[in-house]
Formats: C-alpha cells, structure tokens, sequence
C-alpha cells in the first residue's frame, strides 16, 4: 500500500485544529445542566481562553459493548506561535520545534501531568492527569502563557445509546457463520459467483474507526486471505464484540469485499482520533467506515472545526468517510434523533438502518424506529441519509451460556456500504482516482438506490427522501451507473450548462434516475499565496455554519476571524467565506429533458435548490422518446485562486 508522508502536505490544512475532531461537541452549558452535582471548576473558566467541551460517544448499536466512563482527563493546548509563511516554508520542522520549546517550559515549572502527546505539524499538545485536581492545577499555571491560544478541557463519558440496560457488559464471541441473507437483499450474489469464477481479484483496503473498543487479533480466521493491520495491539480487557464485528460486515471472507485488507483503529480520546486518521492517510486508506456518534442534539453539535477536517481529507486526499446515522430514535417513532457531529460533514456518507423481520430472519424495506434521520433546519438541504441498508447481520451467542442474542444498529449498516464502496472501486477502477472517487460513489448510489413502494415517501427539496435517502442499495444497477458517469472540473470562468450526458432511450412506464454530485472545497487554494512579513496567528478562528454560532460558541471576535490565510496552500474558513460570498458550496442545477421531434430539448424535471453538493431526479417515463441529463451553475462559490470544483452526473433507465 502506497503510503503518504503527511508533515508537508498537512502544512496545507485550512484549519489546524486536527485534535478538535472525534466526538467533541462545542457547547455553552445550560443552567439548568450546571446543578450542583454536575457542576466543576472548568466551568468557572468557560470563556475565551478555556472552551468547555463534551466527549460523548457511543456506538450504533443496541448493546452495551464494554463501554463506560472513563476516568482519562484530558486537556488540549492550542498553541499561537505566530510564524510566517516563510518560516513554515523553509523549516518543514518548526512546528515540532517550537511545540517542544512549549514542553521545556511546562517542565520548567515543574508542572505535574502523567502523560502528553503531540502532533509534530499542528500547534496542539494533549496533556492528561491521574485526576481532576491535577487538571485543574495544570490549567491555573499555565493559563496566562503568552503561548497559549486556547485551552480545551473535554468533560468526557463514553456510554451506550440505548434504553436496554440489562444486556451483560463483557466481551463474547460470536458463531462464525454470518446470517448473509442480505447478499440477496443488494443484490450482490452475482458479484460474488464473478469473484469466485475469476482467477485474481485485485486487492483493495478498508478502514474501520471504532470507539473505545479493540480487534481481536485471535479471532482473524476471516482475514487471512488479504490480511489485516491494526495500529496498535490491544489488550484482552479492551476488547468488545463490536469492534470484531463491523470489520467482518464490511470486509473478510464472509463480508461484503472480501477482498479487501483492513486496516483497524480505535480511540478513546480526542488525541487518539487524529493518531488513527493520520494513520489511515498515511496508509493510503481511500474508505473509512465509522460506526459510532454523537449522543446530544445540542446547537454545539453543529457544523464545526471537526467536520471541516474530514471535509478537508476527503476533498485534498480523496478520502470516502462512511458513518452510521445513529441511533437515538431508540424505539421511539414520532421523535427521531438528530443526524449530528462528524455526521454533518458535507463530503461524508451517511447510512441508516432498516428495520429486521425476525420472523423471516430477513432484512425488511422500512426503516428501522432507532435510526436517526432529522437534520437541523440549516442543513435540511443536505442528502443525509444518502442511502440505508439492513442494521443486522449475525447471530451470536455469550461464551458462557451460549445463549444466541439479536443485536441492530446503524452500526452494521454502514460498513456494508463501505464494503460496497471498495469492492466497486476495485471492479471500475477509473473511478478510484482522489478528485473523482468521492462524489462518483455518492452518485452512483443515488441513482442505484431503490425506494420502498409500501410506504409514505417525503422529499426533500434536493430530491432525496428525507428517511430513506436514495434507499436501499443494489450492486448490480452500480455497476450499470458506474458506465454512465461524466466529470467535469469546472473554473470560475465556466458558466451556463457544465455538463451534459449521452442522450438515451426510455420507453413509457420506465423510471430514469439521474444524480449530480459535487464537493465542498474546504478552503483549499490552487497556487501558493505568501506574505512573508505577516504573521500567522494559528487559532484566530471559529467555525460558524450561520453567524447565529457565533453566539452559541464564545469564541474568537468575528473580525478577528474573517482575517487571512491559515498558511500558504489554504484559507481560513472565514476568509474562504469571504471570497466564495458567504456560500459554503457552490449552486448547481439538474434538468431531466426530452428531446423534441426538430432536435431542441424540453425540460421534463428540475431540481434546483441551495446549501447541497447532491441532487436526485426521479421520474416515472409518461411518454417514450430520447432523454439526456444536463447541468447547469446557477452560482458559484469559486474565486480566482480557488480549486476548480469537481462535478459527476449519471443516470440509469430501468
């Protein structure tokens, strides 16, 4: 595997805050959640200098997998050590130099903490102490540094989302033949007959993230055709069954892509998130399946610093982040939880769950009640879900008293969308390219993607349902879409109609799907923009989605934010804003047209709506004749030094 040196290309960031991603949730305490049994010193301190933040999460799964509170306290130091792009430029290590200038200072105070990590290309360093006393300590002496930017506490509890608290807290092994029924359900049992006949299958590789849980390198029996790398051993104690089996879902001998290498990390900390990204980069990992969430649908768990990092490795790197919807629903069926946190990245796929039939032992076509699909107002535009797939797949017993139990969750839906994902890279390789494999996934699904007929189906102004996404997947109408694909770079300069398919043949009563998909460019310029005399002030930001965050958050003077770059390759977010108006992404349309009997084109169905990188046409034929699918920009949100946008259209008649 083609591995990535990431200390120069991450210079090119457009934020810096790479220890701000995992679950962390920037908030304003309520006052009616500081009680007295709640309430600690951190609080005192919320302001400017100290950001309280919560570390809730939780796998999307219905058990309770091991997980409890940690006693890991946690303080993150973002450091403003004022250099200049000439600086960065030249010295590819200064930021480790001047992070370890930072150390020498704390240890010259003979300050007490038991451990710290650092990143040696971003101005942060994680300390953690054996209580909350020393925290606090440590955070009084160090507060008025000259140094600091900001401190982080992270008031953290990792636990279950679910309301059954009865199932056993211990890891168990499972049998080790899969319920693989659901091959029929994605219609991907011709797939696998074509691996089987063919005498090599290229390899590809997957990763999974999981929370607080590790790999059993005992149990590998399914990986030991392409083999398997975890970045870390584990420890008896941390393992849980949920960790061994969303990689089996998604990869292994009876997983989706079964022939693909995995590549394992877990975290348990903010620190521990960015090490296992980083090492997913380097490694060259194009699919990431993420099967845990945020708990708390709070304002703070809006788009924020943490989604624009995945944002930025999956628009710089080509990276496709699969996640979970999650699973706050929890049996209740008229007030479905929030799609929050990392989930709200834009470049993301978001999967959720459908309902199991326990009598069959079959996967039904509704919607599983705990799978999350509300979004906040502001980002009702967003197709997310993008698309849902069965949330059960094995059946598993206890080691001691080998009691077979059912476990569901969005937890093992995406994973098999990521397996789906790798194995048509691996069979259409033109699409496994960084500035194209992304949006041509998330197309091609939409358009493949088939909707239950039984059920009460609402849309979404982007033409997505607002439950089901684009539906179920189905492997075979993939590769089919996957032949139909167009890309465009698209400038500035390109207006009008950018991208327009072959012309097709529909006859009457046929359905087309024709889907758009584009990026958000996460700040990232094309040509180096220096100014040696100016000083970088690394943390002089916010990440607001609307200025309505910005009293939400706290932070940073809003004209101190909007000010210049981050370094020489990339923007700060305010400034990217700035230049793209205010538009986060850039506006196209997408027309349905029929040609006429003299050749011109009449316009059948059009989608066209703001704050989305994905739409959908669905269009029952009424009348049999030549089609094409076209798109237009309405507006973008491009500048002169800005990296052209990256579009994909495609359709499919059946």
């Amino acid at each position: 595997m083609k591995k990535i040196k990431l200390k120069l290309l991450f210079r090119s960031l457009p934020i810096i805050a790479l220890g701000a991603v995992g679950m962390t949730t920037t908030i304003k305490i309520a006052d009616n959640w500081k009680t007295k049994e709640h309430y600690k010193w951190y609080h005192n301190y919320d302001n400017n200098k100290l950001l309280v933040r919560k570390f809730r999460i939780t796998t999307s799964s219905n058990d309770i997998n091991h997980i409890n509170s940690l006693k890991n306290y946690e303080l993150k130091v973002l450091l403003d050590h004022k250099l200049t792009d000439s600086e960065l430029n030249s010295n590819e290590n200064i930021i480790k130099i001047k992070n370890d200038e930072f150390l020498n200072k704390v240890n010259d105070e003979k300050l007490i903490y038991k451990n710290y990590k650092t990143l040696d290309f971003v101005p942060i360093i994680w300390f953690y102490f054996n209580s909350e006393e020393e925290r606090e300590y440590f955070f009084k002496k160090i507060k008025n540094f000259n140094s600091i930017f900001q401190v982080i506490i992270f008031d953290q509890t990792i636990k279950k989302m679910s309301n059954n608290s009865s199932e056993k807290d211990k890891y168990y092994r499972f049998e080790r033949k899969i319920n693989n029924n659901n091959d029929k359900f994605l219609n991907f049992i011709k797939q696998k007959k074509h691996e089987d006949n063919r005498e090599y299958n290229f390899p590809t590789s997957i990763g999974i993230l999981e929370a607080n849980g590790g790999f059993d390198e005992k149990m590998v029996d399914d990986f030991k055709n392409e083999g398997y790398e975890v970045m870390r051993p584990y420890k008896e104690d941390e393992l849980n069954h949920h960790s061994q089996e969303v990689p089996m879902i998604a990869a292994g001998s009876q997983g989706i892509d079964r022939h693909a290498k995995l590549y394992f990390a877990s975290f348990k900390n903010d620190a521990e998130w960015n090490d296992a990204m980083k090492w997913f980069a380097e490694n060259g990992i194009k699919v990431v399946n993420h099967s845990y969430g945020e708990i708390d649908d709070l304002i703070g768990s809006k788009y924020n610093e943490n989604n624009l990092l995945l944002d930025y490795y999956s628009r710089k790197y080509g990276m496709i982040n699969v996640f979970s919807s999650g699973n706050g629903n929890d049996n209740k069926k008229e007030e479905n939880e929030w799609i929050n946190g990392n989930r709200l990245s834009f470049n993301n796929i978001v999967v959720g769950a459908l309902k199991y039939n326990n009598e069959r032992r079959i996967s039904s076509d509704i919607i599983a009640d705990y799978s999350n699909y509300l979004l906040f107002k502001e980002y009702e535009s967003l197709s997310k879900p993008n698309v849902v797939a069965p949330g059960y797949l094995y059946d598993r017993f206890y080691e001691g008293d080998n009691k077979i139990y059912e476990t569901v969750g969005t937890s093992f839906a995406s994973p098999i969308v990521a397996g789906l994902a790798t194995t048509l890279l691996r069979e259409k390789g033109f699409l496994d390219k960084d500035y194209l494999r992304i949006q041509a996934i998330k197309a091609i699904l939409a358009v493949s993607s088939w909707l239950p007929k039984d059920v009460y189906l609402d849309y979404k102004s982007n033409g997505y349902s607002k439950i089901y996404g684009a539906g179920i997947p189905d492997f075979e109408k993939m590769l089919l879409a996957a032949d139909n694909l167009k890309f465009k770079s698209i400038n500035k300069n390109l207006n009008g109609t950018v991208l327009i398919s072959n012309e097709f043949y529909a006859n009457k009563d046929q359905t087309i799907k024709a889907a758009s998909s584009w990026l958000f460019n996460a700040g990232i310029i094309k040509r180096e923009e220096t100014s040696n005399a100016e000083k970088t002030e690394w943390w002089k930001y916010i990440i607001p989605f609307y200025n309505y965050y910005l009293s939400i958050s706290n932070a940073i003077d809003y004209a101190e934010w909007i000010k210049t770059h981050r370094d020489s390759y990339s923007l700060k977010l305010g400034e990217a804003l700035k230049r793209q108006n205010n538009k986060w992404f850039s506006d196209y349309d997408l027309y349905l047209e029929k040609k006429n009997s003299d050749g011109s084109w009449n316009t059948i169905k059009k989608i066209y709506t703001e704050n989305t990188v994905d739409e959908l046409i669905i269009y029952k034929v009424i009348d049999s004749g030549t089609y094409r699918v076209r798109v237009e920009k309405y507006k973008d949100s491009l500048f002169e030094n800005s990296i052209d946008d990256s579009l994909v259209l495609t359709y499919l008649v059946s």
